[in-house]
């Protein structure tokens, strides 16, 4: 999300979680990237407000450690379990 607004960058996060659930995708991972902590403040705070957001937790250093999140995406896969 390096280089987006806050508008942009939570539009992006929207658009993402929609293509997961399209794609019956479970897991995602957002790199927020380190800058002036913006991002690194704010996405959780829209993951933890978005329904279809199960769980995220900061990704371990081969995914971008304290630079990116994971995500657990509920799909139409986990519904119907």
């Amino acid at each position: 999300m390096h280089g987006l607004t806050q508008l942009e960058a939570k539009q992006e996060i929207g658009a993402l979680i929609a293509a997961c659930k399209r794609e019956n995708v479970f897991c995602a991972c957002i790199m927020h990237g380190h800058g002036k902590h913006i991002l690194k403040q704010q996405t959780p705070l829209w993951l933890a407000q978005h329904p279809d957001i199960l769980a995220f937790h900061q990704a371990p250093k081969e995914w971008g450690g304290n630079a990116s999140l994971l995500l657990l995406i509920e799909t139409q896969e986990h519904i119907r379990r």
